[in-house]
């Protein structure tokens, strides 16, 4: 599987993201602001491709996450 990295803060609803070795689709995007000397966070919540699991990351938002580049094609089946 070929990835790509994307910053925390750029993942919006409905993306495809990696969260814990599995490819996940962002079900929802919480930002928290900033505070005096701190940084924003940003909470991504995505359920499994696969496995339909939830699963939550809590991280800064100007940290990068793995992205999964996903080709999707049409095809017609004769017999």
């Amino acid at each position: 599987m070929t990835t790509k990295s994307v910053g925390a803060n750029n993942i919006q609803k409905g993306n495809f993201i990696i969260l814990e070795g599995a490819a996940c689709k962002v079900v929802d995007v919480e930002v928290s602001k900033t505070g005096k000397h701190g940084h924003s966070k940003v909470r991504i919540s995505g359920v499994g491709l696969v496995d339909d699991k939830k699963r939550i990351a809590v991280m800064p938002g100007h940290d990068s996450v793995e992205v999964p580049l996903i080709e999707k094609r049409t095809a017609q089946v004769l017999s």
